[in-house]
This record gives C-alpha cells, sequence and structure tokens, in this order.
C-alpha cells in the first residue's frame, strides 16, 4: 500500500468517525461541507469520493429518504 492509499483510508476513517457521531448526536447526516471542516479535508470533492467508497464498502447506506443517513 502506497502512502497515498494509505493516506485516503486514514481520512475514510475519520470521515466514518465523525459521520456516526453527528448521526448519532442530531439524528441527520452532516453535510459535506461539515465533514470536510470537522476531519480538516481541503476539497469537498475529496470528501465526497471518500463519502461514495464508503457507500461502495457498505459503510454507511442512503435511507429511503436522501437527506437521511444511516451507519
Amino acid at each position: 500500500m502506497n502512502i497515498r492509499e494509505e493516506e485516503m483510508k486514514e481520512t475514510k476513517r475519520l470521515m466514518l468517525m465523525c459521520f456516526a457521531t453527528y448521526v448519532s448526536m442530531y439524528g441527520i447526516a452532516p453535510s459535506l461541507r461539515e465533514l470536510k471542516e470537522m476531519t480538516g479535508v481541503h476539497s469537498t470533492a475529496k470528501a465526497a469520493a471518500c463519502m461514495r467508497e464508503l457507500n461502495a464498502e457498505g459503510m454507511i447506506r442512503a435511507s429511503y429518504r436522501p437527506h437521511l443517513f444511516a451507519v
């Protein structure tokens, strides 16, 4: 695993933790910008890519209402 893959793995882990904490506190999913700010990611595109990968891996899923997510 190269350095870039390790950084992405760590970013996804951090995003998942922040995501789960936010959902447990507020009952709804954070926006990408909120996730970006919580994790220190500099790009909204990178935050979106991490969320797509987490969704593809089954770590998060969209519910029947598009603004809510379940962990």
